[in-house]
């Protein structure tokens, strides 16, 4: 697993607090970090000895970022496939990933694609027909 940008910040602000460089403005111009992120980790460092880790509350998702553009392409490309198929076009791709088709209807929300069903509208009648051919034959030669 990569590590996130937070967590090499902390790590480099705890290699530089080592070799006793201890100004969070001299942290933040060596490394990038922003000042006040500096400041934080050093006011940790000094009164705890150690930065402590953010805990996350929630459940990690199962579909990454990566695999949600997936689906995304694959919606864009054919804008008929069902969320069942769309569940074994990923299956197949990430052989470790399992996931149930309303975790796939849920990300396609999120990619802004909403389920809609066709309005139904009643065929045309006998009556119709004929008035669409009259109008046509009289506007022919219209331009």
């Amino acid at each position: 697993m990569t590590p996130t940008p937070i967590k090499t910040n902390r790590e480099l602000v705890n290699s530089l607090w080592k070799q006793n460089i201890r100004n969070a403005k001299e942290i933040s111009k060596k490394t990038g970090i922003p000042l006040r992120s500096c400041e934080r980790y050093v006011h940790f460092l000094r009164k705890n000895g150690k930065i402590p880790t953010i805990h996350r509350t929630g459940r990690p998702q199962k579909i990454s970022p990566e695999q949600r553009r997936q689906i995304g392409m694959i919606i864009k490309h054919n804008h008929f496939t069902t969320s069942e198929e769309l569940k074994t076009m990923l299956e197949t791709k990430y052989s470790e990933l399992d996931v149930s088709e309303r975790t796939i209807r849920r990300n396609l929300n999120r990619l802004g694609y909403t389920s809609v069903f066709p309005r139904k509208v009643p065929l045309l009648t006998q009556q119709a027909k004929v008035n669409r051919l009259t109008w046509a034959r009289d506007h022919f030669h219209y331009n």
